[in-house]
């Protein structure tokens, strides 16, 4: 290549020319293109976009993570009720768009899930962790953006003058006096019953163990005392189990939330082989079928379970049918896989889904806002949902759960022991 007196390259002139003359057609087919598109453009009817009337719901998620185990089984639930309302057209003709943010039920991850979904214009949130719900207490109230909880009222999700926040069930302290108020009916003896608590610590277990030592006396049993394991990552249950045995308890309560600690400590009292021991063994209602896998056929076997909501033996009821057509269609699972935590998912997200279509006929879904979505929670009445009894809340009662029902596995499967009752008492918040 020659160079000038700069040393810069000179390429040879036929070179240049080509150079030349691919720009000029380049410029020709620009040309072309441009003339193409207005034609084009001008045979086309013109029309202003219609956006879809859609509102947004965030779903606080737990794919992955220690407590996934409960997540993959509730969190499809909220997606596959608004799936199905969909295809049935909607709230009100309204699309129901459901967003989620894989939180792992972590605290921090659950404030940042809060700001992204405000910020996408979400006029509800749904949680399935108390740890969650605690976390974005203050925030939703600052926001504005009611949340959904298919657990127990924990005392930081309640704020003042206005509840944001709305919960499966009356609290913690109202589930263990309603479940050891039961118990009592099937003791004879002329002592009190004794009962026992494994939980795992975090904030709804120590609600648990005020509501037990401040209703015990008044509910005829004697609280002999607790163990607490990690929230987390337990790797072994042997040493509190046994702790709790040398009181002689006549029951044991297992009331860890979920994930691999609930597992270890089923486990570990099957282990312990503490049923045989005249101990009778109860659970939360985390506690399924779909935890049989894991732990065992056996290792659940006479246990007692409070829920309040149905699981997959309860086909006889109305609702059932579309929570087994969902399942169906959109997970591949027959009814005998539907599990118990994915009912809980599905009637906590019929009640946001009913808030919402309140909202929409008092306000209008061009005037829909998370403020008009609370105050409809807040005068929900005897709203049914064909699975639990008829649902009524407000301000001071942010929950509802009123009713619950005992459970017993045989042979690996949960079989209704009693029909519902009223919790044994309703706080008011």
């Amino acid at each position: 290549m020659k160079r000038d007196e700069n040393g810069r390259g000179i390429f040879p002139e036929e070179v240049t020319k080509m150079q030349n003359r691919w720009k000029r057609i380049g410029l020709g087919l620009v040309s072309l293109g441009l003339v193409l598109g207005l034609i084009l453009t001008a045979a086309l009817p013109t029309c202003e976009a219609v956006p879809a009337e859609e509102v947004k719901v965030g779903m606080h998620a737990a794919w992955t993570g220690p407590l996934a185990s409960a997540g993959v089984r509730v969190c499809p639930a909220t997606i596959d009720c608004g799936r199905l309302l969909n295809e049935q057209g909607g709230i009100n003709g309204v699309q129901v768009k459901v967003i989620w943010e894989d939180t792992r039920m972590e605290p921090a991850r659950d404030i940042s899930a809060h700001k992204r979904f405000q910020r996408a214009g979400v006029v509800l949130e749904v949680v399935y962790a108390s740890t969650s719900g605690d976390a974005i207490a203050s925030l939703s109230q600052r926001d504005a953006i009611p949340v959904i909880f298919q657990g127990d009222v924990t005392l930081p999700m309640i704020t003042q003058p206005l509840k944001w926040q709305f919960s499966g069930g009356p609290g913690y302290p109202a589930y263990i006096t309603s479940f050891v108020k039961w118990m009592t009916t099937t003791w004879t003896e002329p002592r009190p019953l004794r009962v026992g608590l494994m939980l795992a610590d975090y904030p709804g277990s120590y609600d648990i163990i005020e509501g037990l030592r401040q209703h015990a006396s008044e509910v005829g049993v004697e609280f002999i005392g607790y163990e607490l394991i990690p929230f987390f990552g337990t790797l072994d249950t042997s040493t509190e189990w046994l702790r709790l045995v040398e009181k002689k308890p006549d029951w044991l309560v297992d009331g860890v939330p979920g994930g691999v600690s609930l597992t270890v400590s089923i486990k570990d009292a099957q282990r312990l082989e503490i049923s045989r021991k005249g101990i009778r063994m109860a659970g939360g209602y985390p506690i399924d079928e779909a935890v049989v896998p894991t732990v065992g056929k056996d290792a659940l076997e006479g246990w007692y379970i409070l829920r309040r909501s149905p699981t997959n033996f309860d086909t006889e009821l109305r609702g059932m049918k579309a929570v087994f057509e969902a399942a169906k269609k959109y997970r591949g699972r027959g009814p005998g896989e539907v599990s118990g935590i994915y009912i809980d998912g599905w009637i906590a997200a019929l009640v946001g889904f009913e808030g919402i279509r309140l909202a929409i006929e008092k306000v209008g879904f061009e005037n829909l806002s998370g403020h008009a979505v609370r105050d409809a929670l807040a005068s929900l009445s005897d709203f049914e949902t064909g699975l639990i009894p008829p649902i009524t809340m407000s301000n001071e009662q942010p929950y509802y759960g009123r009713f619950y029902r005992v459970y017993q596995f045989e042979q690996a499967m949960l079989v209704p022991v009693t029909d519902w009752f009223e919790a044994a008492f309703l706080p008011e918040y």
